[in-house]
């Protein structure tokens, strides 16, 4: 008496532990569904395929205006750090090269362009990154950083720029144009600052003047532009200057010098008709130069830094020179009186706002979910199936007392009578045993299995499954232990998504709702988002009420009118116009799904209060006319139904 007494003790443990572990399951499934085993739609907000790590970063638009196509700067270090402004730290995940970093948009799959600037490898990486759109504060956009993916290689492109020269093909590239005195600017290996190439000019006695210049639109393309390069020189004291021309529309603009004479040797300098003076410079080192021109309203800003990028000097809003010019757009040149070198090398200009975006927040480091399809059908290694194996066998011996714990939910012995088919059942189990005739011989496992087919095919009662999921997954467990066959492996891993399939009809879990976002009139800029989420819910909602409606038929015809009007549907871009008809569709749609909810009412009582706050929600909802004022009020409308679906959704399962 006294050993059954322990026993019994012992499977109450079990149970309530395993009671613990299914209801930690079950709220899982809020993001998680075991319906995504065979759901044909992915949601919108995915991972890049291949990738294992990702974090996402704010960047806040200018009060200057928007713009688009706008490049961003972004700091990527290798090692361990903490993310702040145009920084992040990738803790030793990715590529020593960089080549596996890519930047998507918010809907974390579509890739934006971007180019490797400079790179050290296994220390940091200086990115630039286009923004498709970039709005006006206090409006944001989020980007995503994706890395870890080791068979990845560069997709590092310099057309992610303006313009760009760095000399690596051994030219000029896009200076076309030339000025040759009693010597000429040459691309040699010894003029490089980065690559294997770069410009070089050497004037040796001070005669002439020699130069390079593109043609016009070429860097300096829109109005307001940032020209960055970098520059040093290598004359005598005496000399006149090393410098680069900017000149838009016939008039030179802006000389950007380091003279050799000056009112104190070795001064940087720049011309708007009239020399100006700054800073001290040192004999054959390099300096980066960032130009900020704005011809709109006829001002420039120079910022000097050295090799490592320091900020040395700067000088903002000079006046841009109005004197006629032959020359065009950008040029490299050696004055007439200047004795020694002259270096130019990375050249490449980008769109310029001032002041320029902000970055704000980055987000903590994402791991990539494996979800049941990718996990469980994707062609697998030896160990990858050895790993799969193992978590099968973990999930299969959990399966086993699944249904001893969800026979205490209403809904679960509902779905059992009215929505489990003989067929269905009888397809699982025939599969099931040629699989097993096919790579397992032993006979009392196939006894086994003709037992399991007859006790389903006689009556399909809630003990009778209870049975069934037991067997069934002691037959499979036996089966991998039996064998390490890669290939058995890959059959098994498909007949337990098969299983996961059947038991997600039996379980309604509630859908991952996402909450918009509060926003107020006069302060809030709308973003695609706003309008995104909605599109994203109600897809996330329709497969719910699909599930539902498997249990309680009575709503399947209003779940089919509700999805011919999500049909009607559509994400709105970056550069698109959010239109009255966006916003009528979402109305719509909500009015359908009121109907389902009150539907359902009289088959679950307790939604009712919660159904009847819904209806008040939706009864504000006005239809748009074209030209209509769209308010913040419309959109937070939407939330508040979304919040009190979300409290309908749980209540129903």
């Amino acid at each position: 008496m006294y050993n059954k007494r322990k026993k019994r003790k012992r499977r109450r443990r079990r149970r309530r532990g395993l009671g613990k572990y299914i209801e930690h399951y079950l709220t899982c499934t809020e993001t998680i569904s075991l319906s995504d085993v065979n759901i044909s739609e992915i949601p919108t907000v995915t991972w890049l395929e291949g990738w294992s790590y990702r974090k996402y970063h704010k960047i806040v638009g200018s009060t200057g205006g928007w713009e688009t196509d706008y490049q961003v700067r972004i700091i990527v270090h290798y090692g361990s750090g903490t993310d702040s402004g145009e920084h992040v730290y990738l803790n030793g995940k990715c590529r020593t090269d960089f080549g596996d970093i890519r930047f998507t948009k918010d809907d974390g799959v579509t890739k934006l362009q971007y180019w490797i600037e400079e790179k050290v490898d296994g220390d940091y990486a200086i990115v630039w990154v286009k923004i498709p759109f970039m709005p006006q504060y206090p409006a944001y956009v989020i980007i995503y950083i994706y890395y870890g993916n080791p068979s990845a290689t560069s997709e590092s492109d310099p057309n992610t720029m303006i313009a760009y020269v760095g000399f690596e093909s051994g030219g000029f590239e896009l200076f076309v144009n030339e000025l040759v005195g009693n010597f000429a600017l040459e691309v040699i290996p010894e003029a490089k600052r980065l690559g294997n190439y770069g410009a070089h000019g050497y004037n040796p006695d001070g005669l002439t003047s020699a130069g390079r210049w593109s043609n016009e639109g070429t860097f300096w393309k829109y109005n307001k532009v940032a020209i960055e390069f970098w520059m040093k020189a290598d004359i005598t004291s005496d000399s006149y200057y090393v410098s680069v021309y900017f000149t838009k529309e016939g008039k030179l603009c802006l000389i950007v010098s380091m003279w050799g004479y000056s009112p104190t040797p070795y001064q940087f300098g720049y011309y708007n008709g009239a020399w100006g003076y700054f800073g001290a410079w040192t004999p054959n080192t390099w300096y980066k130069f960032v130009v900020e021109l704005d011809y709109d309203n006829q001002i420039a800003n120079i910022h000097v830094y050295d090799e490592n990028r320091n900020l040395l000097y700067e000088v903002t809003n000079i006046a841009l020179g109005t004197e006629s010019t032959t020359f065009t757009d950008v040029m490299m040149y050696i004055e007439m009186f200047t004795i020694g070198h002259g270096y130019w090398d990375e050249f490449f200009s980008r769109k310029w706002l001032s002041p320029e975006p902000t970055h704000d927040v980055w987000g903590s480091e994402e791991s990539a979910v494996v979800g049941y399809v990718q996990t469980l059908t994707e062609s697998l290694s030896l160990s990858d199936a050895i790993s799969v194996s193992r978590g099968v066998m973990r999930v299969l011996s959990e399966l086993i007392s699944l249904s001893d714990v969800l026979v205490t939910r209403r809904a679960l012995t509902r779905s059992l009578v009215e929505t489990i088919t003989l067929s269905d059942v009888l397809s699982l189990i025939k599969s099931l045993t040629r699989i097993l005739t096919e790579t397992v011989t032993l006979t009392d496992v196939l006894v086994t299995g003709k037992r399991l087919t007859k006790s389903l095919s006689e009556s399909i009662t809630l003990t009778d499954v209870v049975i069934a999921s037991k067997r069934l997954a002691r037959i499979l467990e036996e089966a991998i232990v039996l064998t390490d066959s890669v290939q058995l492996q890959k059959i098994l891993a498909r007949t337990l998504a098969e299983i996961l399939t059947l038991i997600d009809t039996l379980i309604v879990s509630p859908p991952p709702l996402k909450t918009l976002r509060l926003v107020k009139d006069l302060i809030d800029v709308f973003i695609e988002s706003d309008h995104n989420d909605n599109v994203n819910n109600f897809k996330q909602q329709l497969q719910f009420l699909r599930r539902l409606s498997r249990t309680y038929t009575e709503i399947s015809s209003k779940v089919d009118e509700l999805e011919t009007i999500i049909s009607k549907m559509r994400y709105v871009k970056y550069d698109e116009r959010y239109t009255h008809n966006d916003h009528n569709v979402l109305v719509d749609a909500f009015k359908k799904l009121l109907e389902i909810d009150k539907q359902l009412v009289t088959l679950i009582p307790s939604i009712s209060s919660k159904v009847s706050e819904l209806e008040e929600i939706v009864s504000q909802m006005k239809y748009l006319k074209r030209r209509d004022l769209y308010y913040a009020s419309y959109h937070n409308l939407f939330r508040e139904a979304w919040e009190k679906q979300r409290e309908i959704n749980s209540l129903i399962t």
